[in-house]
Formats: C-alpha cells, structure tokens, sequence
C-alpha cells in the first residue's frame, strides 16, 4: 500500500476537523438524496472525474491486487467479466448505470460477437456513451432507469455492474428487475461497495467516516453486504460468488485520498475553487478523506458477485 495513505486514528480526527471547517459535518449528514441529487451529482462531477480519477474514463475503483495503485487496474473488472462471459456464441449482453461508455465500449471491442446496451438515468451521460461508442456497431446506449427497465421478459444473457447498485432507492425491485430481463441461468455480475455486517458494532468515529463517505458520493447509505445477499436469495437468485475484494481497492483510495488533502491544506486555494467549481464536485474530497479508513477498519467493503437465474 501506498507510504502516502493516512489511515491513524489521529489522522481521522485531524481531518473531520477540517472537513467540518469546509462542509459543515451537521449538514452533510441531513442531506436528502433522492434521484434528482443522484443525477446532479454525476452531471457536476463530471470534469472531476476525467482531470482527477482516470482520464480515461473510468468512474470506479482501479483493482489493484498487488497493493500499488496502477492506471491498468481500472480495467481489472472488465477484463474479469470478459473472463466470465466467454463463448463462442452470441450473447446479449446489458450495463446498469453505463455513464460515459467506458466499460461497454471495451467489452464491445473485446468481444465483437456479443451486443451490448447500456442504460443511464443522465441524458449527458449517455451523449458521452454514444460519441465514444460511434464506431462500434456492436453497442447501444439509451437513457433507463434500472428500477424499470423497459425491456422484455428473459432478454439479456448477462446483466452486469460497477459501483451503481448502491444508489438503488429500491434494491428489491432492481433485483427483481434483473431477475425479470434474464434468460433462464443468465447472470447478474457485480462489483460493489456495501456496509459491513456489523456495521453497527463498528468504532463511531469509522462509522460517521463511512457516513460521510456516502453522503459525499450522494449515496443515501450502502446496504448491509448481507442483507443485499439475502435479497438476491429471496429474489430467486442462485449465488455463484461473493468475494471480498477489498483491499484490491485500498491504492486507489490512497491516491484519492492524497489528491483530497491537498485541497484542504490551502484555505485560499480552498475557498478559490469553491467559489468557480460545482459543490458536487468538491464534495468529493470529503470521501476522498474518509473512506480508506471505512475500508481499513472494515466498516465499508467491496465485493465482487455473481448471481444465476
């Protein structure tokens, strides 16, 4: 792991600190998130995304299993669900949340005897998808809500995820949904944070960490890893694999985290951007700070799982 991350209980003090100086913590913990903020959150974010996370295009945790953060990790999952859904066949092939296309794209490439759509609730997420998409004859993308995905009964091989479960307002529903617009023996692959099971028998202080967190990146509150497990069981849902990733994500946080430092050491710098950026943007720097000690001391995980019809 990166000698850059902080992650001493000192250090956690010291930077609610002065998160509380910036973002008030009383106010980020009474935020009201429903789907408006959702979307307003990925639209305003999306400059900080490309000039901060991956200018590639990536919006989810590089895997980085040898615990030194490298760019090519924000294809592991990709090239993970590659693996999974080899065939020489045809398949149908659909992406929750797809944003700006950069996953589909590469699994199009990489797999030209497949289609693939992809869904997102943004319309500017998916003009995005669609200009990176143009040349693939292979992928659509479409503006849908995983809630209510106008598709038909047993249409999709293989539904898949990144990170995007987790702002579900119904995870029930999502799931049935799925369960709904898959062949028999399809399958549902996710990578996704969660709260811990025992999440509430957690220190406080990691507790309100993994709460700011979540507020931060406009999610309501990870559901409990196996409350969503016992949800897919009682879905109908055949559970193939649940794995705990976690520490494969902690460079990625490391990194973040020193970014998120550096805009909380200058207040003029600070009070500079909060003036000209978006403050679903600079938010960002509130998870930036909390969440690798959420995930350190094992409040916040990160699974990857795969669930059969």
């Amino acid at each position: 792991m990166s000698k850059d991350i902080k992650l001493k209980m000192s250090d956690l003090d010291t930077y609610l600190t002065k998160i509380d100086r910036v973002f008030p913590i009383n106010k980020l913990l009474e935020q009201h998130i429903d789907q408006r903020v959702i979307v307003n959150y990925y639209v305003d974010s999306i400059a900080g995304y490309k000039y901060f996370h991956s200018g590639a295009g990536a919006i989810h945790m590089a895997l980085n299993y040898d615990g030194v953060f490298n760019a090519e990790g924000y294809y592991q999952q990709l090239i993970e669900i590659r693996e999974m859904i080899a065939s020489d066949e045809s398949k149908k092939v659909l992406e929750l949340a797809s944003g700006n296309g950069f996953n589909s794209s590469y699994l199009a490439k990489k797999n030209p005897n497949f289609y693939f759509t992809g869904i997102d609730l943004t319309d500017k997420q998916v003009a995005l998808a669609k200009k990176r998409a143009r040349r693939l004859k292979n992928l659509n993308f479409q503006q849908g809500d995983f809630h209510c995905p106008e598709f038909e009964n047993a249409t999709f091989d293989y539904v898949f995820q990144l990170e995007s479960v987790c702002y579900a307002q119904d995870p029930a529903k999502v799931l049935a949904e799925m369960y709904r617009i898959l062949k028999p023996g399809g399958k549902f692959i996710m990578f996704e944070g969660y709260r811990a099971a025992d999440f509430d028998k957690q220190d406080p202080k990691i507790r309100l960490a993994a709460q700011l967190a979540e507020k931060a990146m406009a999610i309501k509150e990870f559901l409990p890893i196996d409350t969503w497990l016992k949800l897919a069981e009682d879905t109908g849902f055949k559970i193939v694999e649940s794995s705990d990733i976690s520490p494969a994500i902690m460079p990625t946080l490391g990194r973040l985290q020193k970014l998120a430092r550096g805009f909380y050491k200058y207040n003029s710098l600070n009070r500079l951007f909060r003036a000209i950026l978006p403050k679903a943007m600079l938010v960002n720097s509130v998870a930036g700070l909390t969440m690798p000690f959420a995930t350190e001391y094992k409040a916040l995980v990160y699974y990857r799982i795969v669930l059969q019809k």
